[in-house]
C-alpha cells in the first residue's frame, strides 16, 4: 500500500474522492437518491466530499455494508446511526468503522450485546443479523488498515454471486473489474452488447466463459 500511496501524493487512495453519487449507486444496484441520504447528514457515513457528492472507497463499502442492513434486515436507520457513533467511539481513529474494523469486531460491537443497538428479536436478534452481515462482509477483503478490495454481487440471489467481479481502488482507478485483473467490466459490457458473444470474448481476454459472463451480468444489471 506504501507504493500506491507515492502515486498518489502520500495520500491513501481509499480515502479519496473518487466515485460521483450516480455511479457509486450502480455498483452497488442503489438509487442514487437512497444513497445519497445516506451520506447528506453525514451520518452514518461520512463522504470524502460531501459538497461535490464524490464518495471514497471507504465510502463505498460502507454503503455496501448498508445496504445489507437496511434491505436484508430492514434495520431503521436510526439504530445504525446510534450503532456507528457508538463504533467510533470506540475505536477513534476508524473514522469509517463500516469499512475499517473487521468481523470479528462488528461481530462484537455492532450489535451491542450491552444497549441491544441494533438487535431486533422481531426480526430474528442477533443470530439473523450475524447471517446478513457475514454475508455481505465475505465479499470484502481487508488488511489491518481496513478494506482493500470489495466483491459486489452479480446477482440477485445473493448466495449464488460468485466473488469474480471486484472493485480495488489500486486497480482501473476503481472501477470494476474482472477479480485478479484489470479488465473492467464496463469495457466487456460494451462489446457484448455491440454483438461479441461470450465465448469470443472469453478466447481475446483469456478468461474463463464464467468469468466473462458475470461481469456482463453485473454490467447489465
Amino acid at each position: 500500500m506504501n507504493a500506491v500511496k507515492n502515486i498518489y501524493g502520500g495520500n491513501d487512495p481509499r480515502t479519496l474522492p473518487a466515485y460521483p453519487m450516480v455511479e457509486a449507486a450502480r455498483y452497488l444496484a442503489l438509487r442514487p437518491t437512497t444513497l445519497g441520504s445516506w451520506f447528506r447528514g453525514g451520518n452514518p457515513i461520512l463522504a470524502a466530499d460531501r459538497d461535490a457528492e464524490q464518495l471514497s472507497f471507504f465510502n463505498l463499502v460502507e454503503a455496501f455494508v448498508l445496504k445489507g442492513l437496511r434491505e436484508e434486515h430492514r434495520l431503521s436507520m436510526q439504530n445504525i446511526r446510534r450503532a456507528v457513533e457508538e463504533l467510533r467511539r470506540l475505536y477513534p481513529t476508524s473514522s469509517h468503522p463500516l469499512a475499517q474494523l473487521d468481523l470479528a469486531v462488528l461481530n462484537r460491537d455492532l450489535y451491542s450485546d450491552r444497549d441491544g443497538l441494533l438487535v431486533d428479536a422481531s426480526r430474528g436478534g442477533q443470530l439473523g443479523m450475524r447471517r446478513v452481515l457475514e454475508l455481505y462482509m465475505n465479499r470484502v477483503d481487508k488488511d489491518p488498515t481496513g478494506a482493500t478490495r470489495l466483491y459486489p454481487f452479480t446477482r440477485t440471489q445473493l448466495e449464488k454471486s460468485p466473488r469474480l467481479v471486484s472493485i480495488d481502488p489500486r486497480i482501473s482507478f476503481g472501477r470494476p473489474v474482472i477479480g485478479g485483473t484489470s479488465i473492467p467490466t464496463a469495457a466487456l459490457h460494451d462489446r457484448w452488447k455491440a454483438g461479441d458473444s461470450i465465448v469470443v470474448l472469453a478466447e481475446d481476454y483469456d478468461r474463463s466463459v464464467e468469468e466473462i459472463e458475470e461481469a456482463v451480468r453485473y454490467e447489465a444489471a
